[in-house]
C-alpha cells in the first residue's frame, strides 16, 4: 500500500496486512496530495501541486517510471477503467490534464474555476470535475 508523505515529497510503503511503514519512501514532487492506482494495478500515479506534475511509481517494484507536466497545481486524480488515461484536476490553473499514460504525455482542457475533484465512469464513458471556485461541475 502506498501514502504519500505530502511534506517530504515522498511516497511511503505500508505493509497492506499490518498497516506498518516498511521503512521505504520513494521521492516524488513537491507537495503530493493523492494517489490513485491504476485498475490493473500496474501503476500509481501520484499528482504533486508545487512540481506541476504527476510521478507514474511502478507498484511491482515502487520505482518511479517518469514524470508527467501538467497545469497549475494538480491535486486530485482519476483514472480510466482500461488503465490507458488519468484525469488530473489543475486547481490554480483551472484546467485537467489527461494523460495518456502508456504514452506518458498529456494534453489540457479548460474547465471551471478552481478544480478540486475528478471522477471516472465505471465504464470510462463519462468524467466529472468539481469546480470549487464557481460551484459547477465539467462534464468530459
Amino acid at each position: 500500500m502506498l501514502v504519500t508523505d505530502l511534506l517530504a515529497g515522498a511516497v511511503s510503503v505500508i505493509d497492506a496486512a499490518t498497516f506498518v511503514n516498511r521503512g521505504e519512501q520513494i521521492p516524488v514532487g513537491q507537495l503530493p496530495y493523492r494517489i490513485a492506482v491504476t485498475p490493473d494495478g500496474a501503476y500509481a500515479l501520484v499528482p504533486c501541486a508545487r512540481s506541476n506534475s504527476v510521478y507514474i511509481v511502478e507498484t511491482a517494484s515502487f520505482r518511479v517510471l517518469g514524470t508527467i507536466p501538467t497545469e497549475d497545481y494538480p491535486t486530485s486524480i482519476a483514472i480510466t477503467p482500461n488503465s490507458a488515461f488519468a484525469i488530473v484536476a489543475n486547481q490554480t490553473g483551472n484546467t485537467v490534464s489527461i494523460v495518456d499514460i502508456p504514452g506518458r504525455a498529456s494534453t489540457t482542457i479548460r474547465v471551471g474555476g478552481g478544480p478540486v475533484a475528478v471522477a471516472a465512469a465505471p465504464d470510462g464513458s463519462l468524467v466529472l470535475v468539481g469546480n470549487r471556485q464557481d460551484h459547477t461541475l465539467t462534464a468530459i
